[in-house]
């Protein structure tokens, strides 16, 4: 019998060392299992469509670089203990249609242009749990605009939420009125 789905929710302390066992695995959901560690063995997953890591304790991201996970559709790393994401460890995710990275505690995010170039993407969440959208370098207003402009009259959403907007960030600070918002 070959087993495509793996639901074992608030049920695990490791990462399952026997995984490679199921390679027709298409559905993964370890959400709530303690997995700490980021030493994930992913790469003979590679029929994954649906891979659901949420409340796992993770403090790093899994090197998806390094692996091929060319079906990859649904990926929610959520409510965990990122604080570091680079976007070019997602390139490789060419059929990826929703990340969910909310409520992590991210200090920095690298290369979030690497996000918006997956050709498959329709919905990305990343509402930190901290108050403000740490990027290294932060888009400028004509790649927001370039950004709205590709995605205008799609499905697409991203959802990003920030406090303050620092104002060094803008190209032209002066034709701007900035705000400050609570939510």
């Amino acid at each position: 019998m070959t087993i495509t789905t793996i639901v074992a929710r608030h049920a695990l302390f490791r990462w399952p060392l026997h995984l490679c066992k199921y390679s027709h695995l298409q559905i993964l959901d370890l959400s709530g299992s303690y997995l700490r560690l980021p030493s994930m063995d992913l790469s003979c997953l590679s029929q994954l469509i649906y891979l659901n890591l949420s409340q796992t304790h993770l403090s790093q991201l899994p090197n998806f670089s390094k692996v091929s996970l060319q079906f990859l559709q649904f990926l929610d790393l959520s409510f965990n203990q990122i604080e570091y994401i680079n976007g070019s460890s997602f390139r490789s995710l060419n059929n990826l249609t929703t990340l969910h990275l909310h409520q992590n505690p991210l200090k920095r995010i690298d290369s979030f242009e690497q996000f918006l170039l997956l050709p498959s993407l329709q919905y990305m969440n990343f509402i930190s749990s901290t108050s403000v959208l740490p990027m290294k370098k932060p888009l400028s207003i004509s790649q927001w605009i370039d950004l709205a402009n590709k995605w205008n009259n799609t499905n697409k959403v991203v959802q990003i939420h920030s406090t303050r907007i620092n104002e060094d960030h803008l190209e032209y600070p002066i034709k701007f009125n900035i705000y400050n918002v609570s939510f």
